[in-house]
């Protein structure tokens, strides 16, 4: 009888080893996480070393959207929708917007940031002695990399906000 009444308590769902609940729990929060994250093509874009928290909610949004229209393939979707007369205006108008925004990302983007690549490759390399010594104003100097600079900040809001805004159509 006292082996019965052990076998049982062993086996009760209380006891965790049994209980396949704790199991399961620990497998998704802890193991499969970590051996497979979920996410890892936004992982994979973060950078592995210290960055202001603008510049990582810049790259999460930014990389959201690319990753919405690629991964659905929502271009070729928008082909879809924009020829099918049967598509309601506002589903039409969303896909618009979604194609607008994910150019200005892919296309537009990386050529401003070209041209401000440039732009500080035609500066040089100058000391604080150089600098103070130096007749050329700083506006001079570095009002087209301030108007680029400016230029992508302002472009970024833009996408991100409309982001913000409309995240509620972006499920998946």
């Amino acid at each position: 009888m006292k082996f019965m009444n052990i076998l049982d308590y062993i086996t009760d769902y209380r006891f965790k080893i049994f209980n396949t609940h704790w199991w399961k729990d620990l497998y998704y929060s802890q193991i499969s996480s970590r051996l497979f994250p979920r996410q890892r093509w936004l992982t994979k874009k973060l950078p592995r070393t210290w960055t202001d928290k603008d510049h990582v909610m810049e790259i999460c949004v930014l990389e959201c959207i690319k990753h919405y229209v690629e991964g659905e393939d929502a271009l070729k979707c928008y082909k879809e929708t924009q020829a099918d007369p049967t598509f309601p205006e506002w589903q039409k108008e969303w896909d618009r917007q979604v194609k607008e925004n994910y150019n200005l990302i892919t296309k537009t983007l990386p050529d401003l940031q070209k041209k401000l690549e440039k732009e500080w490759d035609k500066i040089p390399n100058l000391g604080w002695e150089d600098i103070n010594k130096s007749n050329v104003s700083f506006k001079k100097r570095y009002g087209k990399i301030n108007k680029l600079e400016a230029e992508i900040y302002e472009l970024q809001t833009k996408i991100m906000t409309w982001a913000i805004t409309n995240r509620d159509k972006m499920w998946t």
